[in-house]
């Protein structure tokens, strides 16, 4: 199992960006049409396009130039290999239900169908969730400019943070969402998630207010979305994670530790659970589902982030 030494430096995170042989860009290009034609969000189809493509990296290092070729030793050898390079058990199991994924698509608009052997995670990989503490995150507001760019970052933060969404839920939000009078946040559902109300404390309610009357006018008064651009009329995912790379350009050890957005939901649910509130609470201000979703934050140390 040999891999192209340069080429695998370029992986972040266990993802390879790009491929390079015909029948493989082929099949990212319709397993993301695919993938439209389904409903699925936005952020899912990008990341699962990474991970897919990441697959095909690892194929095409094996010299297997078509989707045919893929027996289940080939799979099992490629779980082997992803044990080898020191990702977490998250990524892994990210990268392997992504494949799982592209095989429902293969089965659905093609004759092949990918044969899986159980795939086994080794227990002993470390947890993966890139966490701020509770210091760092007061950090991140208290640095922001008492400006209009400085409150939209404020307002990002707050929703991200403070109010635990998704950055897709981010982007649905719109300026009728936001009861100021009664403190509560409307989160317009998207695929697979419930719809929900968010409670708002003063604090969240002065700053949302103030950047909604005084910097959302100066940046895009034509804005559609809560959140606005000063560029366009209607924000995205990719405009929003844009967004917190400049929020966080004052902070490198945080971008080596690779915080994401998504990171800022995960940290708020770990610091509630650390002060004392119930999973089945954090749930429900998370919008999930099942609880076996918030389970996982009951394996960070608290005591880190305190």
């Amino acid at each position: 199992m040999v891999v192209d030494n340069e080429k695998a430096k370029k992986c972040k995170r266990g993802y390879k960006k790009e491929i390079y042989t015909p029948h493989y860009k082929l099949h990212i290009e319709l397993f993301a049409k695919w993938l439209v034609a389904m409903g699925y969000a936005e952020t899912t189809i990008y990341t699962t396009n990474r991970k897919v493509a990441t697959f095909f990296f690892y194929l095409e290092q094996q010299h297997i130039k078509h989707i045919e070729a893929v027996t289940p030793n080939v799979l099992t050898s490629y779980n082997a290999y992803l044990h080898q390079q020191h990702l977490g058990r998250n990524t892994i199991v990210g990268l392997l239900n992504g494949i799982s994924l592209f095989g429902k698509y293969l089965e659905k608009t093609t004759s092949h169908k990918l044969i899986f052997s159980k795939f086994e995670i080794d227990g002993a990989l470390p947890f993966e969730r890139a966490i701020l503490t509770t210091q760092e995150a007061a950090l991140l507001f208290a640095d922001l400019q008492e400006d209009a760019m400085g409150y939209l970052q404020r307002a990002f933060l707050h929703l991200c943070y403070s109010c635990g969404l998704r950055i897709g839920e981010v982007v649905r939000v719109k300026v009728g969402h936001i009861d100021y009078e009664n403190k509560l946040l409307e989160v317009i559902p998207g695929k697979n998630h419930h719809g929900r109300y968010i409670p708002l404390s003063t604090r969240i309610c002065k700053d949302l207010l103030h950047y909604e009357n005084y910097a959302r006018p100066q940046l895009n008064s034509n804005g559609h979305k809560f959140l606005v651009s000063q560029y366009v009329n209607d924000i995205n995912v990719s405009i929003l994670r844009r967004l917190f790379k400049v929020i966080l350009k004052k902070y490198p050890h945080l971008q080596e530790r690779r915080i994401t957005a998504h990171s800022l939901r995960h940290s708020i649910a770990t610091h509630l659970l650390a002060k004392g509130m119930n999973l089945e609470s954090i749930a429900q201000f998370l919008g999930h589902q099942s609880l076996d979703s918030t389970t996982i934050y009951t394996r960070v140390n608290h005591q880190s982030l305190l």
